[in-house]
C-alpha cells in the first residue's frame, strides 16, 4: 500500500483541483466580473502562453544546435588526431631508418674505411612524408 500512496495522494490533489475549477466557474459570473475583466484575463494568458512558447523553442533549438556543433567539433578533433598519428608514424619510420643508416656507418672505424668498404644505402623510404601544415583551421599532411 506503501508503493501507491503517492499515487493515491496525486490522484485526490487532481480531483480537488478539479473541484475547485469547477466551483470557481460557478461563482464567477458577469455580474461580479466584469466582461472586460474577462477579456483583459484572456490577453494577458494568451501573452504569457505565447512568450513561454517562444522560449521553449528557442531553448529547444539551442540545444539542438549545441549538439550537432559538438559533433561537428568531434569529428574535427578526430581527424586532426589521425593526421598527427601518420605523422608519429612516418617520423618513427624515418628515425628507424637513420638508425639503420648510423648502424652501417659505425661498422666502419676511419673515415678511409667509411669511403673505400661501405655499401651505397638509401637514406629514406620513398613514401614517407613528414610535412604537417596548418591552414585555415585544420591538420594535413603534405
Amino acid at each position: 500500500m506503501k508503493e501507491y500512496q503517492h499515487l493515491i495522494i496525486g490522484i485526490l490533489f487532481g480531483l480537488a483541483l478539479l473541484n475547485l475549477w469547477y466551483l470557481c466557474g460557478i461563482a464567477i459570473e458577469e455580474k461580479i466580473l466584469p466582461i472586460h475583466y474577462d477579456y483583459l484575463i484572456k490577453a494577458v494568458t494568451i501573452i504569457i502562453s505565447t512568450v513561454i512558447g517562444a522560449f521553449l523553442a528557442f531553448t529547444f533549438n539551442n540545444r539542438l544546435e549545441n549538439k550537432k556543433s559538438k559533433k561537428l567539433n568531434e569529428e574535427q578533433i578526430d581527424r586532426e588526431v589521425a593526421v598527427l598519428n601518420r605523422a608519429i608514424f612516418n617520423l618513427s619510420r624515418a628515425i628507424r631508418s637513420l638508425g639503420h643508416i648510423k648502424s652501417h656507418i659505425d661498422q666502419h672505424d676511419t673515415e678511409l674505411s667509411k669511403a673505400l668498404k661501405m655499401h651505397v644505402n638509401r637514406n629514406f623510404v620513398r613514401d614517407i612524408s613528414i610535412n604537417i601544415e596548418y591552414a585555415s583551421g585544420e591538420l594535413r599532411l603534405v
